[in-house]
């Protein structure tokens, strides 16, 4: 029987993987920071209830999973990417953040000690997909509203934002929820997951995005290849049950893909030219054109882990003008992430970035061989190898043309497949166990709740400030500058790294007649929030000051990036504006 402690931390997990996915704070549109703010608010306690299983326990032991190295090598990639870092508080924001889940990783292995620990985990991430797909369905079919009022299929976001958000976060879980399944136990349990799982696919087929059977089909193959490498070892029997279920789910994904790419000719386009466009290809291979230029230029530290939506901007221009432009979109799809996460990791942390992912991946890789083969004569546990990896491969093909690790729905289902992967139940190779004095263990859980806390006070004050923000972008569209500027003052106060509340700060002090400030601020965008009206009102403003060079400069750069017609024609405007302020005997006018 176990103590209280590890029941209350269990607990403790089950609401936080509940609670993340199913989260909407209408106070805040930035769905993924509310996701991000609720884990960051259980982990304080998840790790005050693990010190206290391990007190009254007695035994101050740790399982040290060989994971932990490659984690411990972004950590230091991170750290050095402070050096070329534009935007550091960003950067310490985001290795604070990655630490956390990582710390959370290191809980779960050292809480998961039998199978029903690992089904309850996964059984509690089903449950909240469920919940998730009957948003989702509820919303096509125009039974309910979205956050933003909208019913029918173009509203499809569920509960998180955006359908490919919620496309990621599901494929993600089919393969772990798979488990459920072949496992022993209640006829019942193992048919209510079967119909969920099966829910779970319709839902991926609703949402329609083309990465999503993509990496399911990834996954499934994976499975299949280690379920006959697994049979094929000392020609046992061959797990007919995984092999089942990953071959339909394969054939599934296949099917959607054929549908999507079976020729049908309009006028003038081949089915496949609709494809690519339809899910932006053109403008990926934009987006990891800015990321590789990042990197040749950043090579030692990148350019700061969370720094590619700060730069992406300018990077861009430059990008555009040395390529050729027939291979790009004409208008600029706005982004803040590289839609690869590995370009995204190497532009950021450099040839750190680079090492960590590969051992990263060497260490998933062996370890999946290790127990693969250490496994064959433990049926549970080939289970929960076969369907963790496979599940692992959905993220990992994901990654490819999404941005998985940048969420926090989709990280999260990562971090508990491989927490489970390096968890008892699938074997003890690849983990260590370490007998720690009780000094050194108090001072790891102290380190640890510090951690934690921190993670927990700046997501209050991020949440805060950005419902600070919202509301100060209100009153300024409502014609009040003077109640905005207030509000938009303490949003900035209040935010690690204030982004966008600069933007609306400054755009507040424009309209209050505060010129200078509103200037710095408009300049200090560039280091926190490049949208193409920071360029625009720049330009504008810094013409008008007299700063007539880094106002051309500014305007050129967002020419140079193929904007939108509406905004080309303004930003042109701009430009002639500058063209005669310095053209004339230097005198510029009061703006």
């Amino acid at each position: 029987m176990r103590r209280w402690p590890h029941q209350a931390l269990l607990v403790t997990i089950v609401l936080m993987l509940l609670a993340v996915p199913l989260v909407i704070w209408h106070g805040v549109i930035d769905y993924n920071l509310g996701k991000a703010a609720v884990l960051l608010a259980f982990l304080p306690f998840a790790t005050f209830f693990w010190g206290l299983a391990v007190r009254s326990d007695g035994d101050p032991r740790l399982r040290l999973p060989s994971i932990l190295i490659p984690f411990a090598l972004f950590g230091v990639a991170g750290l050095l990417s402070l050096v070329g870092a534009v935007n550091r508080p960003e950067a310490i924001q985001a290795l604070l953040i990655g630490g956390l889940f990582v710390q959370l990783l290191f809980l779960l292995v050292q809480t998961v000690d039998h199978e029903r620990d690992a089904e309850l985990l996964i059984g509690a991430l089903l449950v909240a997909g469920a919940a998730a797909g009957v948003i989702a369905l509820l919303q096509y079919t125009g039974l309910l509203v979205n956050a933003v009022g909208r019913t029918g299929p173009a509203a499809v976001i569920s509960t998180f934002g955006n359908r490919n958000y919620l496309g990621a976060f599901l494929a993600c879980l089919v393969f772990p929820a798979g488990a459920l399944i072949l496992r022993g136990g209640s006829i019942v349990r193992r048919v209510v997951a079967g119909i969920l799982i099966a829910f779970l696919l319709a839902i991926l087929l609703l949402v329609d995005q083309m990465a999503t059977p993509f990496a399911l089909l990834a996954g499934g193959l994976v499975g299949m290849l280690l379920v006959l490498i697994a049979a094929g070892a000392k020609r046992k029997r061959i797990a007919k049950g995984p092999l089942l279920l990953f071959l339909i789910v394969a054939v599934v994904a296949a099917s959607v893909i054929a549908v999507r790419i079976w020729p049908r000719t309009t006028e003038d386009r081949s089915s496949m030219e609709q494809l690519l466009e339809e899910n932006s290809i053109d403008s990926r291979l934009l987006f990891w054109s800015v990321g590789w230029e990042m990197f040749t230029e950043h090579p030692l530290t990148g350019i700061g882990l969370g720094n590619y939506r700060m730069l992406y901007t300018p990077y861009e221009a430059a990008v555009r003008s040395s390529r050729d432009a027939n291979l790009f979109p004409e208008a600029r799809t706005r982004t803040e992430v590289a839609h690869n996460d590995y370009v995204q990791i190497v532009a950021e942390l450099g040839i750190g970035g680079l090492v960590a992912m590969i051992v990263l991946l060497a260490v998933l890789g062996r370890i999946v061989w290790v127990r693969l083969f250490a496994s064959r004569d433990a049926p549970e546990q080939l289970t929960w190898i076969l369907f963790l990896a496979a599940g692992l491969a959905v993220f990992l093909a994901d990654a490819l043309v999404s941005f998985p690790v940048r969420l926090p729905t989709s990280a999260l289902v990562g971090i508990v497949s491989l927490a489970l992967l390096f968890s008892p139940i699938a074997g003890e190779r690849g983990t260590s166990r370490v007998r720690v004095s009780r000094g050194a263990w108090r001072g790891i859980l102290l380190g640890m709740l510090g951690l934690a806390t921190a993670g927990a006070l700046l997501a209050v004050t991020e949440v805060a400030g950005h419902a600070l923000m919202q509301r100060g972008a209100i009153q300024l569209s409502g014609g009040d500058p003077d109640a905005a500027h207030e509000t938009l003052v303490r949003s900035v106060r209040l935010r690690f790294s204030p982004r966008c509340s600069v933007y609306y700060l400054a755009t507040a002090q424009a309209q209050l007649g505060r010129y200078d400030e509103a200037l710095a601020n408009f300049e200090r965008c560039f280091r926190c929030c490049t949208a193409d009206h920071t360029y625009l009102f720049y330009a504008d403003l810094a013409s008008q000051l007299g700063d007539i060079d880094a106002a051309r400069t500014a305007i050129d750069i967002l020419l140079a990036t193929a904007p939108p017609e509406d905004m080309r024609r303004r930003a042109e405007a701009v430009r002639e504006q500058i063209d005669g302020l310095s053209s004339d005997d230097g005198s510029a006018p009061d703006p």
